[in-house]
């Protein structure tokens, strides 16, 4: 069976591209996904997205600390660029620090262009991270930071092992990768902090902190650029904060688990889908 799997990539695909990925690989990475997480295959990354333009995603946060608005919530999305612009420069007016991200994968999970342009790390990545997000749509509570921290973890720990397993993916090209996303969110945890402290120096920490990503993104693929490439502002660290914040204690619990499997029963656990843990994350 796992050989017919992975004979996926040796036959002839809808899609090719100067990387050398093609959609028989996604197929292929998202079947290993979906099955590691219990999800039912051919459910994932098979119908393309009817619209090739990014999604727009409004991160607000106050201008003296990392944190969004109530009307804001989690983020704005917007589908309509003109759109987006127009509600970034009504809060940027109001002194509000504002990051419009462009989105060319979600948990829809529908097939992108962009996509196709990203490295087969970057692609594995990507596949366990929404693939994640949709184990935990029909399993979890919890809050959106423990959410997206977990997707995460989930995907750094699921990549390498398909690296290892599959051979289909370098396994120093996917611990690398790791490595420069966790980098990233060491400095967007030290920033965080440092504005929170000191809001009238944040100028200087915003700077700071984008010149170290900068660095951090030196070499890196397409997908690293597009998901940490924007000038840092309170919207910025406030975005990547829902990542990186929890990103290390999850990532030590799945240490700890020693499996995937082992760290999905711990979450369970802590955030069952239940009415009463419903109500506590409701007053988180």
């Amino acid at each position: 069976m796992r050989i017919l799997l992975y004979s996926l990539l040796f036959f002839s695909s809808t899609v090719a591209t100067a990387t050398g990925v093609d959609s028989a690989f996604i197929a292929t990475v998202t079947q290993y996904a979906a099955r590691q997480l219990g999800l039912p295959q051919g459910q994932y990354f098979t119908a393309w997205e009817g619209n090739e333009e990014p999604y727009y995603c409004l991160f607000v946060s106050y201008a003296d600390t990392v944190k969004t608005l109530p009307e804001a919530h989690i983020y704005i999305p917007c589908t309509i660029k003109k759109e987006a612009d127009s509600v970034a420069k009504h809060y940027v007016n109001n002194g509000y620090e504002v990051l419009l991200y462009k989105v060319h994968a979600n948990s829809d999970t529908k097939m992108h262009a962009r996509l196709l342009q990203y490295s087969r790390e970057a692609i594995c990545f990507i596949v366990f991270h929404e693939l994640a997000h949709n184990y935990a749509f029909k399993n979890l509570w919890l809050p959106y930071a423990y959410h997206e921290a977990m997707c995460d973890v989930i995907a750094a720990f699921g990549t390498e092992h398909f690296a290892r397993e599959t051979h289909l993916i370098d396994v120093k090209s996917a611990q690398t990768f790791a490595r420069k996303t966790e980098r990233v969110y060491h400095a967007v945890n030290k920033c965080v902090v440092k504005v929170n402290e000191h809001s009238l120096g944040r100028t200087q920490y915003h700077r700071s902190c984008e010149r170290q990503i900068q660095r951090l993104l030196k070499g890196t693929d397409s997908f690293m650029r597009d998901r940490f490439q924007y000038p840092v502002n309170n919207g910025f660290l406030l975005k990547n904060g829902y990542y990186s914040t929890y990103y290390f204690k999850l990532k030590k619990w799945m240490e700890e688990d020693g499996t995937l499997s082992v760290f999905l029963a711990r979450m369970k656990r802590l955030f069952p889908k239940s009415l009463d843990n419903k109500e506590r994350m409701l007053k988180w």
